[in-house]
């Protein structure tokens, strides 16, 4: 009769269980003093994987031996997944091979335990053995009718079964148009997204899922990876960048973003046009037949849900371009009430940011962190929505602005009004400008921003012919309370002094300096006082300049060290 410490470590599923909760020395321990913990945790205990070759062009990891035998013996409990769209093609093709040979698998498992143990005696320490092999959640007849086929085999695949405890995944960005394990039909992105949506859907505990990788999706791609997110129950992290037709940009993220379950906290998606992009693994793309519906309707329809998204604490705004209206807009904001960091990369002035901006801070009282426009990314926003929305939340609660955006006058008088609306919480101000070419006010921020840490408003292209400045006069009007004060970036054009434009050959003179240019000097030297007695001594960047009135494409900035 068996003893119960017997029992339990027979028992392969209880013991991949409890192994998920014990530290890496108590399985150490354990696999020195048990001859069957050690089959089971050795060669080693695998909890997070990366597995790319972006970074090494001939890394072929899943074909390694010590790899798929430390997959049998672990499979299990591999928790975060970092994977390459080449390399999660190839693992797609092991699982396939797996649920081929699986009748087999449950015959040798099913063998009398001496059977058992004289097999895996005799065979070679390159197989995994078949008692590792957990029980997988999928048959031949579970398999979804939208999974593309195994590929004919160049590259030997071992089967591996599938992974269905993971907590984090991630699908990173490979750019090689080359397979190191010489598989057709690796750079096809549309099958690469059903494989992952697969895969997604057979680990339904995941909480973080992220993908780099800009897969080019028509309708079933989209419905596809909506459907994948549905079923994430425990999912607080999406981060996802896909490449769509213009007209499909709106529907594909509404349908991922209305998709996810109520523990959503944060929610990233980037749009892309796929019309823009002409490299060769997007060559069979047709963007006609992305607009057609009713032909995915059969293979997988909406899973919209209805409740709210309570828990999402921050949202990055794709971008739609022109595929939506303001009302379609207002939909998605609607959705998510307690968002508190807000990210809106790009809404063309098509839409009426007046609406946006006053049902935006309507609906998501509680945002702290606004964001609209991104240098880094070339994107702005092409009219004053940030500053609608500020105008529309409750009074002194945003703490961190970024606004990037161009074309329109309205930001001369918005900033001030905007920003005195939170000047006691507001702690970090960054202003970017395209053109034209606008002057602001500041004096009243340094004045009533008393909590503020960081205030980026200049100049960042052409020398000064594009952005924005303020003038000597304004930045001294008023005292500066801003005690916390450690990062400033500024544009301050000196503008009160003539330019004066000698001659090449003139006699020399003696040099008079007038009451003017000595008071100038003067308020410069109060300007180099109130900078130096900023906290920090670090991130300073002020810039002076002489303004031409008549013509201000002779606008010249000169940096003072």
């Amino acid at each position: 009769m068996e003893t119960a410490r017997a029992q339990f470590l027979n028992t392969l599923e209880l013991l991949s269980l409890v192994t998920t909760y014990l530290a890496p020395m108590d399985i150490s321990r354990l696999c020195q003093t048990s001859h069957r913990m050690h089959e089971t945790c050795t060669p080693s205990l695998y909890r997070d994987l990366f597995i790319s070759s972006c970074f090494e062009k001939e890394q072929t990891i899943f074909a390694s031996t010590q790899c798929r035998h430390a997959f049998g013996r672990n499979i299990g409990h591999v928790r975060s997944l970092t994977i390459g769209p080449i390399e999660l093609h190839y693992y797609y093709n092991c699982l396939r091979m797996f649920e081929e040979t699986r009748p087999h698998n449950l015959d040798a498992s099913a063998t009398p335990a001496s059977t058992s143990s004289s097999s895996s005696a005799s065979s070679s320490s390159s197989q995994i053995p078949p008692s590792s092999l957990p029980q997988s959640p999928t048959s031949s007849l579970s398999l979804p009718r939208w999974l593309p086929p195994a590929v004919h085999r160049t590259h030997p695949v071992e089967p591996l079964p599938p992974m269905t405890n993971l907590q984090y995944l991630v699908l990173t960005d490979n750019n090689h148009m080359d397979c190191s394990y010489r598989l057709p039909k690796f750079n096809d992105d549309r099958m690469i997204m059903a494989e992952c949506c697969w895969i997604i859907s057979l680990n339904p505990r995941l909480e973080h899922l992220s993908s780099n990788y800009n897969a080019s999706l028509n309708v079933l791609g989209y419905r596809l990876l909506a459907a994948a997110v549905s079923g994430l129950s425990r999912l607080t992290t999406l981060d996802i960048s896909v490449l769509c037709h213009a007209n499909l940009k709106f529907k594909a993220g509404t349908e991922i973003l209305f998709s996810c379950c109520p523990s959503i906290r944060k929610i990233k998606i980037v749009t892309a046009d796929s019309s823009f992009d002409y490299s060769s693994e997007f060559l069979d793309y047709d963007p006609d037949d992305a607009i057609v519906e009713d032909d995915v309707d059969w293979l997988v329809g909406t899973t919209r849900k209805l409740e709210p998204l309570v828990n999402l604490e921050e949202l990055d705004f794709w971008d739609v371009m022109d595929s939506a209206s303001t009302d379609d807009l207002l939909t998605v904001f609607e959705h998510c009430p307690n968002i508190q960091k807000l990210n809106i990369l790009t809404i063309s002035d098509l839409y009426d940011h007046d609406v946006l901006g006053e049902f935006i801070g309507q609906k998501c009282p509680k945002i702290r962190s606004l964001t609209c426009g991104s240098q880094f990314v070339g994107l702005e926003v092409d009219g004053p929505l940030l500053f609608k929305i500020l105008d529309s939340l409750p009074a002194q609660t945003v703490e961190d602005i970024y606004f990037y955006g161009a074309f329109d006058g309205f930001i001369e008088t918005s900033l001030t009004l905007a920003t005195l609306r939170h000047s006691t919480t507001l702690s970090r101000i960054e202003i970017g400008w395209i053109y034209p070419l606008a002057k602001v006010s500041l004096s009243a921020i340094f004045e009533e921003c008393i909590n503020l840490e960081k205030l980026d408003v200049r100049c960042k292209r052409c020398w000064g012919r594009m952005g924005l400045y303020t003038t000597l006069t304004n930045v001294l009007e008023r005292p500066w309370n801003t005690s916390k004060l450690a990062d400033l970036s500024l544009s301050i054009s000196v503008n009160d002094l003539p330019v004066v434009l000698q001659a090449q050959k003139q006699t020399q003179r003696a040099v008079a300096i007038s009451e003017l240019r000595q008071a100038h000097s003067g308020r410069l030297d109060e300007l180099t006082r109130r900078v130096m007695s900023l906290p920090g001594g670090h991130g300073i960047d002020v810039k002076a300049g002489i303004v031409t009135v008549e013509d201000e494409d002779q606008l010249v900035f000169t940096k003072i060290e």
